[in-house]
């Protein structure tokens, strides 16, 4: 594999997943993601190679700053060992952001991801990143709206760069998932009062500041 910008590839998948892992809240103690993993800061699972539990101490600013960029190594060198088709530098990014918050196993050679990649079939590769947003079996909002944002950066429709931007897809794709919801409650009830509604006839499902940084950890 070779990616056409390694410093460019680092800088994006920095950004995709301050973006994501902490949805602009930093965390400077230990607590359970979604699937029950101690995560601390800016979805670090380990600290200085040392697994996180309930016990591990706080964690700075600049403490975490350098274990992400360790990891966003890691997991670029791990994109560079399992896909074997040239990537530009926001493909990579996308990647890694992937394997940052499932591993390695999309990218392996019975992950779909990585079977499609090394078959040269980037669309299908981009499509299959959807697949990816269970956590024990359960569809969760929050990683539908991250690898719909990660499809569209490794399709070359959204600079990771720009933070905007990022928070624009974000919220877009809320929208969706929230009025996907609201229509199937709809359904469930149609003889219940109709709720106040936007032009769609769906309520209105506008996300809060508050509500788009807990998308993808509410409640931690």
């Amino acid at each position: 594999m070779s990616v056409s910008d390694a410093g460019g590839a680092v800088r994006c998948a920095i950004s995709l997943v301050e973006l994501f892992e902490d949805g602009g809240k930093f965390r400077e103690r230990p607590y359970r993601d979604q699937g029950g993993v101690w995560t601390i800061g800016t979805g670090l699972t380990r600290v200085n190679g040392v697994r996180v539990g309930p016990a591990t101490p706080l964690i700075t600013p600049s403490a975490d700053q350098s274990n992400v960029d360790a990891d966003i190594m890691y997991w670029l060198d791990a994109v560079d060992r399992l896909i074997n088709v040239a990537l530009s530098a926001t493909q990579a990014a996308a990647l890694v952001s992937l394997a940052f918050n499932c591993g390695e196993a999309p990218l392996l050679s019975d992950g779909n991801v990585g079977r499609a990649l090394n078959c040269g079939e980037y669309l299908r590769a981009a499509d299959d990143f959807r697949s990816w947003n269970h956590v024990h079996g359960v569809v969760i909002d929050g990683l539908v709206i991250r690898r719909e944002v990660e499809r569209l950066v490794f399709l070359g429709d959204l600079d990771p760069l720009d933070r905007s931007a990022l928070l624009a897809a974000q919220q877009k794709f809320y929208r969706a998932v929230k009025g996907d919801e609201a229509h199937a409650q709809l359904v469930g009830r149609a003889s219940a009062p109709t709720p106040s509604a936007g032009t769609s006839g769906l309520p209105a499902c506008e996300p809060t500041a508050d509500e788009l940084m807990n998308i993808y950890n509410p409640g931690v």
